[in-house]
């Protein structure tokens, strides 16, 4: 019985470089696409992958809005009160309705609170032993808003109001060698206030908003008051 004569070394040698070949033409083969022989159809291509889902847009458009800031007050004129009164804590809320995409028109509520200087009452009569009566102070109007670019994450406005003011009562009299001296003299009155001032809604999201706000105030024929500045930030709530 014969054996198979193994092959030689240069055989072996030969072999394995087509081996090789043979392999890399497989796998090239299997990457090229089929080409159909002329008269068969072309295969269909695969469907297409579904896109993943996404969460439905807020395409909600929010009408009303209630805001709520606080911050401080400047008394600006009248020498009794922006000397002797420094500038106190203030805030507001508000209640507004869209009448249009840019326009919104409603209700604030304003208060304040001027603190007594008494360093600077001591320094101007320092031989009269200073009162201390801190000036608190309150405005009811109608407000306007527009809104300059209105639709995006930062959103300036300006806005305008036209309502009553009213201020509390602070007095400090004296009478020297019969006569009657005068330090200050706020009166409680009640008078018609117009403002204005310009603000910046940042988004958080579609209902809510961080809003800041400059205003300044005229006090309408008011010798003590005059004009007040206030400045102020908190939130804003569409719904």
């Amino acid at each position: 019985m014969r054996f198979p004569t193994p092959p030689t070394r240069a055989a072996r040698r030969l072999l394995v470089p087509l081996l090789l070949l043979a392999l890399a033409a497989s796998a090239d083969a299997q990457r090229k696409p089929r080409v159909p022989p002329p008269g068969e159809p072309a295969p269909a291509p695969p469907p297409p992958s579904a896109p993943a889902p996404q969460a439905p847009a807020d395409t909600t458009t929010y009408r009303t809005a209630v805001t709520i800031r606080a911050g401080m007050a400047l008394p600006l004129s009248h020498r009794s009160l922006d000397e002797y009164w420094n500038g106190g804590i203030a805030g507001s809320a508000g209640f507004s309705v869209a009448v249009s995409r840019t326009i919104w028109l409603g209700l604030a509520l304003d208060l304040g609170l001027l603190p007594f200087d008494d360093e600077a009452f001591a320094a101007a009569n320092p031989d009269v032993p200073p009162k201390a009566v801190d000036v608190g102070w309150g405005a009811v109007a109608v407000t306007l808003r527009a809104d300059i670019a209105p639709g995006g994450g930062i959103a300036p406005y300006c806005t305008g109001s036209l309502g009553v003011f009213r201020a509390g009562r602070a007095q400090y009299q004296v009478v020297v060698q019969d006569r009657r001296v005068t330090y200050y003299d706020i009166p409680g009155a009640t008078r018609m206030t117009a403002a204005a001032g310009a603000g910046l809604l940042v988004r958080f999201s579609p209902q809510l908003a961080l809003d800041a706000a400059a205003n300044l105030r005229y006090i309408h024929n008011d010798p003590d008051v005059g004009l007040l500045a206030d400045l102020g930030a908190g939130l804003t709530i569409f719904f």
